[in-house]
């Protein structure tokens, strides 16, 4: 190929100078001018012809040259890990740190519990008062049933933030059942002798055992889903480096068609 396009650029050279010399010794001025107008057409035309034949070559080149450049740029894009790699990854790490808290985090709650024993005992002193059972002045049943469709149905769950939001419900009634509250609360005494309640002893154990199961099922599954994710990205890694090599192959060979081409 090169041989070829050498001879068209050689017969190109050869014959503006043959015609120029020929046309410069033995015509006229403007038949002279003629001839060698002429003569650079023909050359130019041998010369185009030669070039054809290396333009496959060329589009080689650029077109290995791409897919080189786009095979380090895919190459470069895997060398983290994936998102969902980092993400599980610090999932795990989140929940190994509250499993780790889960001891210390129900002492503070047992804590919290004995420093509220006053309101928990008052607590569950007005919830033994249900509505429904009670005599309130005003206070029908159609009114107790549109107060449980609200949850509200003890003297606990009688405060005046909640009444507010009971559509039907007026100022007048909202009084009367804070007023009976206020009366059954009155009864309260506190007894600072008795321990935490045992019902939110149990209640607070059953949270921490939920709590407990799902972390150590997620930590169990953890190390499986890391895997998966990193056999994954490691196989996306080998393709992505064959792909690598591969084109560098081809741009190494197209490198080389393309310097033989530079030469005459």
């Amino acid at each position: 190929m090169i041989e070829k396009r050498r001879k068209f650029r050689f017969g190109s050279i050869g014959v503006v100078l043959v015609t120029s010399v020929l046309a410069v010794s033995l015509l006229p001025k403007f038949l002279a001018i003629v001839a060698i107008v002429v003569a650079l057409m023909i050359g130019k035309g041998l010369w185009t012809k030669g070039a054809a034949l290396t333009a496959s070559f060329q589009d080689a080149f650029k077109s290995a040259e791409a897919s080189f450049e786009a095979a380090e740029a895919a190459l470069t894009k895997a060398a983290e890990p994936p998102a969902s790699y980092t993400q599980e990854k610090n999932r795990l790490s989140s929940d190994k740190k509250a499993f780790d808290e889960l001891g210390p985090s129900k002492a503070r709650r047992i804590k919290d519990l004995e420093n509220s024993r006053e309101r928990k005992q008052r607590q569950h002193f007005l919830e033994r008062f249900r509505i429904e059972d009670e005599k309130i002045p005003s206070i029908g049943q159609k009114n107790k049933l549109l107060l449980a469709a609200w949850n509200i149905e003890d003297a606990w769950d009688v405060k005046a933030g909640r009444l507010s939001q009971v559509k039907g419900f007026g100022p007048v009634k909202r009084r009367v059942l804070l007023d009976w509250r206020f009366s059954k609360e009155r009864q309260f005494r506190f007894d600072p002798s008795q321990p935490v309640d045992p019902r939110d002893l149990h209640a607070l154990d059953q949270e921490f055992q939920a709590k407990s199961a799902a972390l150590k099922q997620s930590l169990a599954a953890g190390p499986a889903v890391l895997r998966q994710a990193l056999g994954v990205w490691q196989a996306q890694r080998r393709q992505v480096l064959t792909e690598v090599n591969s084109s560098a192959h081809l741009l190494a060979q197209a490198q080389v068609n393309k310097d033989a081409l530079s030469r005459f």
